[in-house]
């Protein structure tokens, strides 16, 4: 329902809820071609998560997502270029320790990914 009503930037929690977006293939498909835009929240921001991640792990878990989106139909141009890369929601509360890490960590998966988020 959320890709249907006009929104230019979709950002969720790939984190914890990655399987259940990508039921919705053929509507990202949709929104995508449409000029939206996919914001992938994959980097935690619960602290207990953030002592067991790395940013390589991050990126694998971005990179199968993408793989289930090209095999369901979706063009490797489109979500190249209509992909960003941000922190699941709820950084505002953490401390400034966490903070600084969730976004070194989203900047070092934006960089695995490169400037494409297809490999």
């Amino acid at each position: 329902m959320i890709m249907e009503i006009g929104l230019d930037i979709i950002d969720f929690d790939a984190y914890n809820y990655l399987g259940s977006f990508l039921l919705y293939s053929r509507l990202l498909r949709t929104f995508l071609e449409g000029g939206g835009v996919v914001g992938w929240g994959i980097v935690p921001t619960e602290e207990e998560a953030l002592k067991r991640v790395d940013s390589a792990a991050l990126a694998e878990r971005i990179k199968g997502g993408v793989d289930r989106l090209i095999r369901d139909g979706l063009s490797r141009e489109v979500l190249a270029e209509r992909s960003i890369i941000t922190p699941s929601c709820g950084a505002g509360s953490l401390n400034e320790a966490a903070a600084r890490q969730v976004y070194q960590l989203t900047r070092e998966v934006s960089d695995l990914l490169g400037n494409t988020l297809i490999p």
